[in-house]
């Protein structure tokens, strides 16, 4: 289980606009700071991702971040996108895999493929899913560490398994009026653990609850798809 550190790190945008403006030196610096910062949390992504299908995810993440981060305007060209790092990354990233794809197979079975629609859509449904398994993680360990960790128990027994509160009277020792106020707890830390790895990505305060409802879109446009 991964502690600190959120999957997708904060992009830090004004600190790295303000090192690629600098001197060659700065500029190097804020390259070594996206490989340092961004190469696990790319693999964590290929892992659970539909990249997966497309060989090592550490061996597709170094091949991508070597191709594009060698391109002197690179992270220049993000600046300019208006995009978030890492959804310009994943973009790059899926681009990337098609691009070794097609080397790799002949042109007319490589022209194939999901519609760009649909790869955005994916791609935003598997970052969805890491940002809420890195929640959980959180949450498991914050009520661990604090003594309460029977709490996560019911709450997944209860919202994961599907199972009434009164069937778990026994497995637990607790009445359901206590059960259900543990759950509250958890959906309540589990909301603001969501809400701070959304902030520390680099979603303003002020656009998280679009954002969270765009995660939920495009999970369940995953699993309708």
């Amino acid at each position: 289980m991964r502690s600190g550190g959120e999957l997708f790190p904060s992009t830090e945008r004004g600190r790295l606009v303000a090192m690629l403006a600098c001197d060659p030196d700065a500029r190097k610096a804020a390259v070594r700071r996206v490989l340092e910062r961004y190469a696990e949390p790319l693999r964590l992504y290929v892992r659970g991702s539909s990249l997966k299908s497309h060989g090592d995810a550490i061996d597709l993440v170094q091949g991508f971040l070597a191709s594009r981060l060698s391109r002197e305007r690179y992270l220049d060209d993000w600046v300019e996108s208006g995009l978030q790092l890492r959804r310009w990354l994943i973009n790059g990233l899926h681009l990337y895999a098609k691009e070794e794809q097609r080397k790799s197979r002949p042109a007319a079975e490589a022209s194939g493929g999901d519609p760009p629609a649909g790869r955005v859509q994916a791609a935003e449904a598997a970052w969805a899913r890491a940002l809420l398994s890195e929640a959980c993680e959180r949450v498991m360990d914050e009520l661990a560490q604090s003594g309460h960790g029977v709490a996560w128990d019911i709450f997944r027994r209860h919202f994961i398994d599907g199972r009434p509160y009164r069937d778990l009277q026994a497995e637990f020792n607790m009445r359901p009026a206590a059960m259900a106020e543990a759950s509250r707890r958890v959906s309540n830390l589990l909301r603001e653990h969501v809400r701070l790895l959304l902030v520390r990505d680099g979603v303003r305060p002020e656009d998280i609850e679009v954002e969270l409802l765009e995660m939920l879109h495009a999970l369940n446009g995953s699993e309708h798809g």
